[in-house]
């Protein structure tokens, strides 16, 4: 009834829990690649955290780009 009259009340923000133990996470830690490397990394794992969610990534262009420099990277 709420919903309907405008007045629902806001959905709580998601909160990501970052699991240090986590084998993905280590790595990133641990990473050798260069700065911008590590920070691609970290976003397609809060862009993999999103989508594991339903919801789309903030930015889909910038989720496809980083995407595609790892995979050119990673199969060289």
């Amino acid at each position: 009834m709420l919903a309907a009259a405008g007045r629902a009340p806001e959905r709580a923000k998601p909160i990501l829990e970052v699991n240090a133990g986590h084998a993905l996470i280590a790595k990133l830690g641990h990473a050798s690649g260069d700065e911008e490397e590590r920070r691609d990394l970290a976003f397609l794992l809060l862009d993999e955290a999103r989508i594991a969610e339903g919801e789309a990534p903030v930015d889909s262009r910038a989720f496809a780009e980083r995407l595609e420099r790892l995979m050119a990277k990673a199969w060289g």
